[in-house]
């Protein structure tokens, strides 16, 4: 630990744009015992039309994109669609 430091953790969307050079982080909290941990959680989409695609940078040769263009609307979709078809799935086993 380092003292007075602050965490980012980064999301999907900069893990694909960078070609997985930052690796998003899992979504977990552990509290050490005995310690405060204080968490505020600020979520940032890009616009729904900009284009999510390998930065330049993070592309060679030795390391191909991994992932191919999308648009910031269908990247979004694409991650909250499985969460909310579970949840259908759940609704559905459940008669009115």
């Amino acid at each position: 630990m380092i003292a007075d430091a602050f965490v980012c953790n980064i999301g999907d969307c900069l893990m694909r744009w960078s070609n997985d050079v930052y690796v998003s982080t899992p979504h977990k909290v552990v509290t050490p015992p005995g310690r405060d941990r204080y968490s505020v959680a600020f979520f940032l989409d890009p616009n729904p039309d900009a284009m999510v695609a390998c930065l330049p940078t993070c592309i060679s040769l030795e390391r191909p994109a991994k992932y191919g263009p999308i648009t910031g609307a269908d990247f979004l979709r694409s991650r909250l669609e499985p969460t909310y078809a579970s949840s259908t799935a759940v609704r559905k086993s459940f008669p009115e």
